[in-house]
């Protein structure tokens, strides 16, 4: 990576409690990768072999039907990290990710990342802080299933999507 990485680095929720030799190391470890608009960075059932962390762009986390339906699961953006969960828990990867956009990504490997894990305790205290509020939204969306009618369901969506994906336009309109 660049002389401007440990920056980049700490600029990245996962990274943000490193010291800033802590961030030189990662820096040393991670490869930057760029992908054009519809790439598939891996497939459902994959080898989970590196973690993956969003620098610019968006991607989409799916899974498949056997019919051959696409279920969004999650839309991330700069800054989020994905692949985490095949890593952790050594077991092959439990959907596919695809660019939204041109995707600039940074990519630490399975042994870099355990490596990481077991060296820098800011890195595994951020990482439990973002499973945490996946686990609460996917509460959340068990709740609205459970307890919304549909109309329900899609204002819940659509505020979600405000929140995380939003631009605001002026006049309490928001672009998502």
């Amino acid at each position: 990576m660049t002389e401007q990485a440990p920056k980049l680095l700490k600029d990245l929720e996962l990274f943000s409690e490193l010291n800033q030799q802590e961030l030189e190391d990662v820096a040393s470890l991670a490869q930057v990768r760029k992908s054009p608009t519809d790439t598939t960075v891996f497939h459902e059932g994959d080898d989970a072999d590196a973690i993956f962390v969003v620098v610019n762009g968006k991607v989409k986390i799916v899974t498949t039907s056997t019919d051959g339906k696409e279920f969004i699961l999650s839309v991330l953006g700069a800054g989020q990290v994905f692949g985490e969960m095949g890593l952790l828990e050594l077991a092959p990867r439990s959907a596919s990710v695809v660019t939204l956009t041109e995707v600039e990504m940074l990519v630490i490997s399975r042994t870099d990342f355990d490596h990481l894990l077991n060296t820098s305790p800011g890195i595994s205290r951020k990482l439990m802080a973002i499973l945490s509020r996946r686990l609460r939204r996917a509460n959340s969306k068990m709740e609205s299933l459970a307890y919304m009618d549909v109309a329900g369901r899609l204002a819940r969506y659509l505020l979600d999507m405000a929140v995380d994906h939003g631009q605001r336009l002026g006049n309490g309109w928001v672009s998502v």
